[in-house]
Formats: C-alpha cells, sequence, structure tokens
C-alpha cells in the first residue's frame, strides 16, 4: 500500500496510467458500513483502490473537550484498510485552509493529478466548506465530467443504521457484542506507542494517554498479544485514572494489542 499526505499529493502526485476508483471519508473504525463501500470499490477490478481520509477524526480538532476518543488509532485503521485490498490512502490533516475548499475544488484537485474511473461515497457523506456538499451534489457534478458515482444504500443493524457514533456508544456502555456485530471484529485497544509501567504483578497506562474511547470502569476478559505473537487472556481492569491488567507468567515484553473479549466468546 502506499501513503501519501494530502499535501505530497497535491505538491507531487503519483504518476500513474491505470484509472482508479477512490472513496472518501473519515472511515472512523472502518466498520460494516465502511467495508460495504469497499466491496462497490471491488465492482471495478481493474482499476486501482484509494481512500482519502484523516490523518485525525475531524470532531478530535473541532470538539476536542467533548470528543470521546478514537474508535482505531492510525495504524490500526490504515493496517485494516490494506487487508481489505485498498491500493492507495491519502491522509488529509483537517487545516483550517483545508476546511474552506469548497466540495468542487476538493474533488477537482483530485481528478486533475490521478485519472479517476469511479467514486463510491455513503449516503451521508458531506464534504467542503460548512459540510455543503452531500454525496448527490458529488454524482450530478462528477456525472458531467464521465465519472461514475455510486451511493449505496446505509447498512442496518437492529433496524438502526450502523455508524461510527453508535459504535462508540455501545463501548462508552461496554456493550462489545454490539461492537462485534457493527464492526464484524472483536473491539482491540492499540497500546503499542503508549508509556507502560510494569510492575511485578500488572501493567499499567495512563488513560490520559488513551485516544481511543475506552469502556466504563471495570474488570473485563481480555487477550493481550504483539503483533505477529500469540494472544494471551488475562483481566483487566479500568478506573478514573488508569487502565491496568494482570501480567500472566507466560508474557513477556511489551503489549501491542488488547482484545476485549465478548460474551459469546
Amino acid at each position: 500500500m502506499d501513503i501519501y499526505s494530502w499535501a505530497e499529493f497535491i505538491e507531487d502526485p503519483p504518476h500513474i496510467s491505470q484509472q482508479s476508483t477512490i472513496s472518501v471519508g473519515v472511515f472512523d473504525g472502518v466498520h460494516a458500513g465502511h467495508k460495504l463501500l469497499i466491496s462497490y470499490m471491488e465492482r471495478f477490478p481493474h482499476t486501482q483502490k484509494w481512500i482519502f481520509t484523516f490523518s485525525e477524526n475531524p470532531r478530535r480538532l473541532l470538539r476536542s473537550g467533548h470528543f470521546p476518543g478514537d474508535l482505531m488509532t492510525k495504524f490500526q485503521k490504515i493496517e485494516e484498510l490494506k487487508r481489505l485490498g485498498i491500493t492507495s490512502v491519502v491522509l488529509i490533516d483537517f487545516s483550517n485552509d483545508f476546511s474552506k475548499l469548497t466540495g468542487k475544488d476538493f474533488f477537482t484537485a483530485i481528478i486533475k493529478r490521478i485519472p479517476v474511473h469511479a467514486v463510491v461515497l455513503g449516503d451521508n457523506f458531506r464534504c467542503g466548506r460548512g459540510g455543503s456538499t452531500s454525496a448527490y451534489d458529488v454524482r450530478d457534478f462528477l456525472t458531467s465530467r464521465n465519472i461514475e458515482v455510486m451511493i449505496p444504500r446505509p447498512l442496518a443493524w437492529r433496524n438502526r443504521t450502523i455508524s461510527s457514533t453508535r459504535i462508540r456508544t455501545a463501548i462508552q456502555e461496554g456493550d462489545f457484542v454490539s461492537v462485534r456485530m457493527m464492526t464484524e471484529r472483536a473491539f482491540t485497544l492499540d497500546v503499542a506507542d503508549l508509556p507502560q509501567r510494569t510492575g511485578v504483578e500488572a501493567i499499567t497506562i495512563d488513560k490520559k494517554d488513551v485516544q481511543q474511547v475506552l469502556p466504563p470502569p471495570g474488570s473485563y476478559q481480555v487477550y493481550i498479544s504483539k503483533n505477529g505473537e500469540q494472544a494471551v487472556l488475562t483481566t483487566l481492569s479500568i478506573d478514573e485514572a488508569s487502565v491496568r491488567w494482570i501480567r500472566p507468567n507466560c508474557y513477556k515484553g511489551p503489549v501491542h494489542n488488547i482484545q476485549f473479549v465478548t460474551n459469546e466468546e
């Protein structure tokens, strides 16, 4: 997978002749609804698959005091997009200048730099200054330029649209079964880059260092692991200031991933 910043993409675009299919969005948590968009991109098998997303969730920047946390770290998101067959990712820094772009300016910048055959957008997609450009506005704009735009119907679970907000709420309520159903995987904390204090019996990290959303204070069964190694079952506790898990005797070294066990496991 090739990864570009928005600045790199604009100033020194890749020299490609192969047609591309693109999708744009926050892709917060890469949930089942996002995977539906990617499955639509696969309808164009002879094109490169591009995702334009954000290096940080814009909500973290716009509502820093009220944002409960990310569903995934940037590393997790990129790894999941790679697993799903995405060819290239462009990471956008949501700056003041970027927020002033109109939707037409944004898509014009893309189609001037890579050959775009098709675009897949979520039904609730909005972009441009103040969110003034909808997915259907984009379709009108690009269809006139002979670019196909597909807008799948939203994916629902239990009669409600799957959304990052809904998944975030489920995590905050400790409902890991719902999280698994809407994301198609267990909720996992990425703690590889966080300071870890190793004690005789437990490893501790400070909650203030965790940028992912956390479940409520309490005790949870989790699997801990280093990337690429077998996971080990242990107990994790969350209080007002810290996240702490018991260090099994058989486990050596730092922890990279903490996967929460659902009630069905």
